[in-house]
């Protein structure tokens, strides 16, 4: 669940991933671009930089930069709430879309 109020998971997650267990003991779950385009229903995590979205019937929407990728959400409280610079995604691939399902599936990477 990444839904608001979430943040015990996401606290969780960054100490996995710093101490190499669970999922992010082997391989890192992440998808590549490649991966994430040819997908058809799997759950991907991309890394990228995403363009201006624009609002799409209940959806905004966004390009993911350098690819054919489009990355979806709600709309609830608009389009514009996606950081600047370099993001994670987390969602549903199919059709060279990633549905996020909701804004927080989105989210800034510390700059390095």
């Amino acid at each position: 669940d990444t839904s608001a109020g979430s943040d015990a998971l996401w606290t969780s997650e960054a100490d996995a991933r710093a101490n190499s267990i669970g999922l992010w003991g082997d391989a890192s779950p992440e998808s590549s671009v490649a991966d994430a385009e040819d997908a058809d229903g799997e759950f991907v995590i991309l890394i990228g930089r995403l363009l201006d979205g624009t609002e799409y019937e209940t959806d905004c929407v966004h390009r993911l930069v350098g690819s054919d990728i489009s990355v979806r959400y709600r709309a609830l409280a608009g389009c514009d709430l996606i950081p600047e610079g370099e993001v994670e995604i987390r969602g549903w691939a199919r059709n060279r879309t990633v549905s996020a399902g909701y804004h927080a599936n989105i989210r800034p990477l510390p700059e390095t």
